[in-house]
């Protein structure tokens, strides 16, 4: 992890050796790298590690143990730190030196690993004993966290191009044609993701419905809205300098926002009553229809 921070934090210091294809290379490596330890160690059960010990087991089956890594509350950043490191790496592409938004990502990226580094993933277990919650243990769950994560690492590198089009002065019709193409792929699969959260919902809580509104749900959709806004903007054009083309790069900051405050309101526990609050509700059970 220690590895990580400094590569990315290279990567906003120095952008012009950060270009360096090697150097890229490097830091999307060990961005992900964190991520992919932990998620081996739960595959081969070691339990010597105290969020393996509380959310893993032998008895469970692959998938389920892959689950079992956004369980905690360290296993999604590093999930959330592994995607955003691939869309910087995927947004910088050959630019040598790299643009300001990438450095912008790179320095979410650098956040992100820190609170993980805070919440110490990799810390020896303590003796405490657990399982994984009923409510992951379902196909679902393997799937649609990535996705989630995915969306809101997606909603984050729109914000970065609309904020350093902000700082560089750009005008407005270059930010949205430069952060559509991520507006599109966050549109796309936020749509897929929240889908099939919906479909957990509707499968395993019985709600009786795919939506009730609650309270993660809410706060996951309104950055899908944030970005349907922007394609829309895109319709319009034609009309030369529209209100909505230069309401684009505002749009695409309230994305980022959005999908930092969803992120949030799932963490928050006791803030907002969720059933999305897996971590610290231990004794949360699945509905005897389900």
């Amino acid at each position: 992890m220690l590895l990580a921070a400094l590569t990315s934090l290279l990567q906003i210091a120095l952008p012009r050796r950060a270009g360096d294809p090697l150097a890229r290379h490097t830091t999307v490596a060990a961005q992900v790298a964190p991520f992919l330890v932990l998620m081996m160690a739960f595959i081969v059960d070691a339990s010597s590690l105290d969020l393996v010990a509380r959310y893993g087991g032998a008895d469970l089956p692959l998938f389920y143990r892959i689950s079992a890594v956004w369980g905690g509350r360290a296993g999604p950043l590093l999930l959330w730190a592994a995607l955003l490191g691939l869309v910087t790496w995927f947004m910088a592409g050959r630019s040598n030196p790299i643009p300001l938004e990438v450095r912008l990502l790179h320095g979410m990226t650098l956040i992100v690993l820190c609170i993980s580094w805070i919440l110490a993933p990799f810390a020896a277990a303590t003796g405490v004993v657990g399982t994984l919650n009923p409510l992951l243990q379902t196909d679902l769950m393997v799937i649609h966290p990535p996705l989630v994560f995915s969306y809101y690492s997606l909603c984050l590198a729109v914000a970065c191009v609309a904020l350093a089009g902000l700082i560089e002065g750009r005008d407005a019709r270059v930010v949205h044609e430069t952060q559509l193409h991520w507006a599109r792929a966050g549109f796309l699969v936020g749509a897929v993701g929240i889908g099939l959260g919906g479909l957990w919902a509707y499968t395993v809580l019985d709600w009786g419905g795919y939506w009730a509104w609650d309270p993660v749900e809410t706060a996951s959709i309104l950055p899908w809205f944030a970005l349907l806004m922007i394609l829309h903007a895109r319709a319009r054009t034609g009309e030369g300098r529209s209100s909505a083309m230069t309401a684009s790069p505002a749009l695409g900051l309230i994305a980022g926002a959005l999908a930092i405050h969803a992120t949030l309101v799932t963490r928050a526990n006791g803030v907002w009553a969720s059933v999305h609050s897996f971590v610290g509700n231990e004794d949360a059970k699945i509905s005897d229809d389900a």
